[in-house]
């Protein structure tokens, strides 16, 4: 081998350990954000658990105007095939209560609609990040 050669050689080796280094500083810094990230996981899954119960008690306050609504539609029907009418006056008040909540409940629907779907999409597109191999596919 010539002296040029040699040289052309060290050269490749001090190019190849710098390269290595800037790599080693890479895998350092993505190490550190890795950590991060796993903490925020544990977070983000805080917050989903949260994000669950709210939309378990979002569920329940429907339910609960419904049963409201359904009451309020039975006394009508009662009155309008005969009966006396007594609580129409309190149902008419009751009336505009339950609209008022009707109204906040589709504005809170709204609301965790566009979150929940912001969500998901989102999550999604970081699991598709990842993708599965078939051996993994199948576990």
């Amino acid at each position: 081998m010539s002296v040029k050669n040699h040289a052309e050689m060290h050269q490749s080796h001090l190019a190849w350990n710098s390269e290595k280094t800037s790599w080693r500083e890479d895998l350092s810094s993505w190490q550190h954000e890795l950590a991060q990230a796993f903490i925020s996981l544990k977070e983000l899954d805080a917050d989903l658990k949260q994000h669950e119960q709210t939309l378990r008690q979002h569920a329940s306050a429907i339910r609960l105007n419904e049963e409201a609504v359904d009451t309020h539609e039975h006394s009508l029907a009662v009155f309008e095939r005969g009966g006396d009418g007594a609580d129409l006056p309190l149902l008419a008040k009751r009336h505009r209560e339950e609209q008022s909540k009707h109204d906040q409940l589709r504005d809170l629907h709204e609301e965790l609609k566009r979150r929940h779907h912001f969500v998901i999409a989102h999550l999604n597109l970081l699991l598709k990040a990842f993708p599965k191999t078939k051996s993994e596919s199948k576990k």
